[in-house]
């Protein structure tokens, strides 16, 4: 239980990091009719979209903590993720001039932008809910520190299960 708090708590504290990035496609989405019902069901369905492409991403990263337990290298790996993180949040800028993965991740941000693109211009529950599943893929540092929590679960489910509870985490600014 204290490993999903903690993926509740990160979620909740990070999401003043969500705000400032995603929260302009929250204020844009479209809707689909002017009525204050009409835009609380489109923002959960949005949110609804975040989630649910976290929890998929909890289920594959699940797996693949799953392989590492079973190779007997969680606890390196455990150990790699939490030096990582700090290396990237305490040298972010000398690791982004010698790695520039912005040319690795173009064409499919791209993809991603113009598919949003479309679905901006139709005013539909199911292109909200689409959009905030799209959203879900972008890039995202935090999302990625809540990826490693799920691969340190070792199972597909509890790392679904980090992650809707990372998303969880988030509801509160990003509905606001």
């Amino acid at each position: 239980m204290e490993t999903f708090l903690a993926a509740l708590a990160l979620g909740f504290l990070g999401s003043f990091h969500c705000v400032g990035m995603c929260g302009p496609i929250a204020l844009a989405l479209p809707t689909v009719n002017n009525t204050k019902i009409s835009r609380v069901l489109g923002i959960l369905f949005y949110n609804s979209g975040r989630v649910i492409t976290y929890g998929i991403f909890g289920v594959l990263f699940g797996f693949l903590g799953k392989a590492f337990i079973i190779s007997g290298y969680q606890q390196v790996l455990s150990v790699a993720l939490g030096v990582l993180i700090l290396l990237i949040v305490f040298f972010s800028t000398e690791v982004s001039q010698k790695f520039s993965v912005t040319q690795l991740i173009l064409p499919f941000v791209t993809r991603i932008r113009i598919s949003l693109q479309k679905l901006f211009k139709t005013k539909s529950y199911e292109s909200l809910f689409l959009i905030g599943f799209l959203n879900g893929f972008l890039p995202c540092g935090l999302v990625y520190t809540a990826v490693a929590g799920a691969i340190v679960t070792g199972e597909p489910l509890k790392g679904s299960l980090f992650m809707i509870f990372f998303g969880a985490g988030t509801l509160p600014a990003m509905m606001l």
